[in-house]
């Protein structure tokens, strides 16, 4: 890509972003930028342990000014704020890797996506007639637990400023929702989080109650938008080091993998497996363009963590989230963040 075609996507990317500026300190001001991935989430997290324990080869420890995160990137944004806040704020309720490992143990296809019978039936006689596949109130249900034991509530809650994107299922814009933003912070966090993780097809789109200016109201997967990897608003608050935070190139597949299933819905999840294979190949390819654009950005000096392994998952492999964890971290410990735009 071409620095002057390069330079004329990333003008464009901040002039069309839909946030709110802040003024952050160059001389200090770090971020930390998750993308999405869907079940990938595991890997994410292991480089967020790598990140806040140092953990890795280069002994790099990063504590952040600002946070920003789409679709399970916005889930890291928030377990971000819950282990920063811990080491800060000793009042606070006590969140630690520790903590965040036993989360991942727990973690199945059902925890994410209601398999009962009464939920598969859904599938065929209500679901598809909406535009999507799966129920995932058990996904909103593990969340909402998390996010009552940390206290966070509403966006302004979260300990660090942060912003989750998400996109309007009508104008297709990104928004990034952000806890310094008085115009949408008293909204509910589990609403953002839900609308943010809604893959377009898979899951209903979620319902904000956000002002006129934030689009319909009912938005969607944060990564399916304009960016698969939100580092706009980092840009946009002047920050001058930022770690971009994504899962292995090597994770997707077109594979059609195996879901739990009854009979007279074989049909059904094997053609939601194939759409899970090719989106996530899609999202990837996104991904991927997204980071060879930031290379010739020069506002800041940018870094990419993102694992080199080798086995293939697709962005619902639930049951996989802990084996990528642990994975992960054995690579982290071998290797280090890289700089993508150092010397251009």
């Amino acid at each position: 890509m071409s620095k002057k075609y390069c330079s004329i996507l990333i003008l464009a990317l901040l002039l069309l972003n839909e946030c709110t500026l802040a003024s952050y300190d160059r001389r200090r001001s770090t971020a930390i930028v998750f993308s999405g991935g869907g079940s990938r989430i595991g890997q994410q997290l292991a480089m967020l342990m790598s990140l806040f324990t140092g953990d890795n080869a280069g002994h790099v420890k990063v504590f952040p000014d600002f946070i920003s995160g789409s679709s399970s990137g916005s889930v890291c944004a928030i377990l971000a704020n819950a282990l920063y806040r811990t080491v800060l704020d000793p009042l606070s309720p006590p969140y630690t890797p520790d903590r965040i490992r036993q989360l991942l143990l727990s973690i199945k296809e059902e925890s994410v996506i209601d398999l009962s019978i009464s939920g598969l039936e859904k599938v065929i006689f209500d679901n598809l007639f909406d535009g999507y596949i799966f129920n995932n109130h058990p996904l909103r249900q593990l969340l909402s637990k998390e996010l009552e034991y940390l206290k966070f509530e509403k966006l302004k809650d979260l300990y660090i400023p942060t912003c989750i994107a998400v996109t309007d299922t009508v104008d297709g814009k990104t928004y990034s929702l952000c806890s310094d933003d008085p115009n949408v912070n008293e909204l509910p966090l589990i609403d953002i989080v839900m609308a943010s993780t809604a893959i377009p097809g898979l899951f209903k789109p979620q319902s904000i109650a956000a002002p006129q200016s934030y689009g319909s109201g009912k938005y969607m997967d944060g990564s399916f938008g304009r960016e698969s990897i939100p580092a706009i608003p980092a840009f946009m608050r002047n920050i001058n080091i930022i770690y971009l935070v994504t899962h292995s190139d090597n994770s997707y597949s077109f594979e059609v993998k195996p879901v739990p299933h009854y009979n007279y819905l074989h049909a059904i999840f094997q053609l939601s497996n194939l759409f899970v294979s090719l989106t996530s190949s899609i999202f990837d390819i996104s991904t991927n363009f997204m980071l060879e654009m930031w290379k010739c950005h020069k506002g800041s000096t940018i870094y990419l963590f993102q694992p080199d392994i080798d086995d293939g998952y697709n962005m619902v492999d639930f049951n996989s989230i802990y084996k990528q964890y642990e994975t992960t971290l054995l690579w982290t410990a071998k290797n280090q963040p890289i700089c993508l735009n150092c010397g251009k």
